[in-house]
């Protein structure tokens, strides 16, 4: 009868196997990466609510992926590059040009973050044209969105997707809407902006604020709410709720109200 003997690895061997299980880990953590964008586990990168100024210089340095949501309505801001962006480009408009969404529309985006380069060649598509920039200190390109919507409520027995609000996001961005259920999320610590009305706002008012007022929300935790879009009215009442104050208005061509979920 033989007898094998088994002969501990010296140091090469334990080295190579400390390299082979560093390799299997990276492995699995970069699979689980590109399926679900992070790891099982962990809460997903919130996604950002920006105006359409906003630039990817607050990131310059860092790497990763950031999703942001650009508000519907909204302006072009200036862009440089094409596919890969100098990093003082406008976000939205930078994906508006890129074709992910419309300035119509608005809508979620995620970006990745990449080091400088000498030369962004400028470009015509979508409407929208890019210019020309030697260098810069940083860069950005899209990236795979992943959930781009919060969720979604029932309004009415009906799934209605929870999009992203800027605390300065007015409802007249969803005037031709009207008689639709549409649901925001209000990022936490928010800063309050104009609002018109009592229960029945201008849709020129500041919809998170709105909500405060209505007692909603809170301007401290944010969160979802429901409106629908109405016709306008006549005259619209001041009055102070919340520690909110709405003021007083005429005439307007387009309301809000929130409704249940």
């Amino acid at each position: 009868m033989k007898v094998r003997t088994y002969r501990q690895p010296g140091l090469r061997g334990w080295i190579r196997l400390l390299i082979q299980g560093l390799l299997g880990f990276c492995l699995v953590m970069g699979l689980m990466w590109h399926q679900g964008g992070a790891v099982q586990g962990q809460e997903p990168d919130p996604v950002m609510a920006i105006s359409w100024q906003e630039t990817a210089v607050p990131y310059r340095g860092e790497r990763g992926d950031r999703t942001f949501y650009c508000p519907a309505a909204g302006q072009l801001g200036p862009l440089w590059g094409s596919d890969l962006y100098a990093d003082d480009s406008s976000i939205c408009t930078a994906a508006v040009h890129a074709g992910l969404i419309t300035v119509m529309d608005g809508g979620a985006i995620a970006i990745r973050l990449l080091p400088g380069t000498i030369n962004y060649p400028s470009s015509s598509q979508n409407d929208v044209s890019s210019a020309t920039k030697p260098a810069s200190l940083g860069s950005f390109t899209f990236t795979t969105l992943h959930d781009p919507i919060a969720g979604v409520v029932k309004v009415d027995g009906d799934a209605v997707p929870i999009q992203v609000a800027a605390w300065d996001t007015p409802a007249v961005a969803y005037g031709r809407r009207q008689g639709e259920a549409i649901a925001l999320y209000c990022p936490p610590n928010g800063a309050i902006a104009a609002v018109w009305g009592d229960e029945t706002y201008r849709d020129a008012s500041s919809i998170c604020s709105a909500a405060v007022h209505a007692e909603q929300i809170t301007v401290t935790g944010g969160g979802t709410v429901a409106i629908q879009v109405l016709p306008g009215q006549s005259s619209y009442a001041a009055s102070t709720a919340a520690g909110v104050s709405s003021m007083a208005y005429g005439e307007a061509q387009g309301s809000f109200e929130f409704v249940r979920y």
